[in-house]
């Protein structure tokens, strides 16, 4: 029950929500009826003389705001300035999505303009389309790196053991990550895949038994998949109409198999066990072009083993674990690689 409740507070701190509109006005007349023609002109446009400044509106992001583009904080400016009768605004700040604000911000003048159709506004960044289109809709991540598992080790009062467990927490991982955008190209959903593999081996190791010992090595072979849907969310920071860095981060649950090849002197087992938990991401990402980037992933997969197979050449034991004995299969990866976006 914990973990549904964590999961969906997360979830509900992913989600998007809606720009701040403040408006301060100065005069207002009748409001503009429906589909009446707002102009909009640019910071340095010529403006004709017989106009007068109604107020200011500012469109703001509170950083995570989704589907907010260039046509969005326009249109909220263009309504702002209908309801107090101006029929033109002029755009004194546009600010382009960055790593901390994924929506687009807009700070404005209302006017009222009498025969506003005899002026026209300049042509400069009339075509919002190259600073509208650095979303990307597919994201897809390949990743490899440092894996660090975070359960606690065994504990021996042979320091040799205890040193072998302790090298037994370090590994790699590989990962795979694709994901839908239909929201902007900023939220979306989609599929993670990781493998984790930690092993160690080490030879003297004494098996006592009634009446003889016998010397031979000990060996782990741990492998922990992880596979489950989860929720992204993207920032970019867009310079000239590209994306240059982006930010995501990612959450999800799933599904956790657990795999150990081991060897004790003379005898071979093998262990295998699985459970759900789940997964944590952020990443950052260089644009290298228009669609690739090179990329840093930090990710946290949660996850408590209560049961296993144990099978030693010839049958099979399974074996159930009290609640404080559960196998921590918590992992922390550290990884690069390149993403493909689109």
């Amino acid at each position: 029950m914990k973990k549904n409740h964590l999961l969906f507070c997360s979830l509900l701190l992913l989600s998007s929500c809606a720009p701040k509109i403040t408006t301060s006005i100065i005069n207002r007349y009748k409001p503009l009826p429906a589909f009446t023609p707002i102009t909009i002109y640019q910071k340095n446009d010529t403006l004709p003389e017989n106009l007068e400044k109604l107020g200011s509106v500012d469109v703001v992001d509170y950083g995570f705001t989704n589907g907010v583009n260039y046509y969005s904080v326009i249109n909220e400016a263009k309504t702002a300035a209908a309801k107090v009768g101006g029929n033109a605004i002029q755009v004194d700040k546009m600010r382009t999505p960055n790593l901390f604000n994924t929506g687009y911000q807009l700070e404005a003048e209302i006017l009222k303009i009498d025969s506003v159709n005899k002026f026209s506004p300049s042509k400069r960044n009339s075509n919002p389309d190259a600073i509208t289109k650095p979303n990307s809709f597919w994201h897809l991540a390949l990743n490899g790196g440092y894996s660090y598992s975070l359960g606690k080790s065994r504990s021996n009062s042979n320091p040799r053991i205890q040193n072998y467990y302790s090298q037994l927490k370090s590994g790699y991982n590989i990962g795979v990550e694709i994901h839908y955008l239909p929201f902007n190209g900023q939220f979306g959903y989609g599929l993670n895949y990781e493998l984790m593999n930690l092993q160690n081996s080490m030879d003297g190791v004494i098996l006592n038994s009634d009446q003889n010992s016998v010397i031979g090595i000990k060996s782990d072979n741990k492998s922990i998949q992880y596979i489950g849907p989860s929720v992204i969310l993207i920032t970019r920071q867009v310079k000239n109409g590209r994306a240059k860095d982006a930010l995501n981060l990612s959450l999800g649950g799933g599904y956790i198999n657990f795999h150990n090849t081991q060897q004790v002197v003379t005898f071979n087992y093998q262990i295998d066990g699985a459970t759900v938990g789940l997964r944590f991401a952020v990443g950052f990402d260089h644009y290298l072009s228009k669609s690739m980037a090179l990329g840093l992933r930090v990710s946290l997969i949660a996850g408590l083993l209560s049961d296993y197979d144990k099978f030693d050449g010839t049958s099979v034991e399974h074996v159930h674990l009290t609640p404080n004995n559960y196998v921590n299969l918590s992992q922390l990866n550290i990884s690069l690689g390149f993403s493909f976006n689109k």
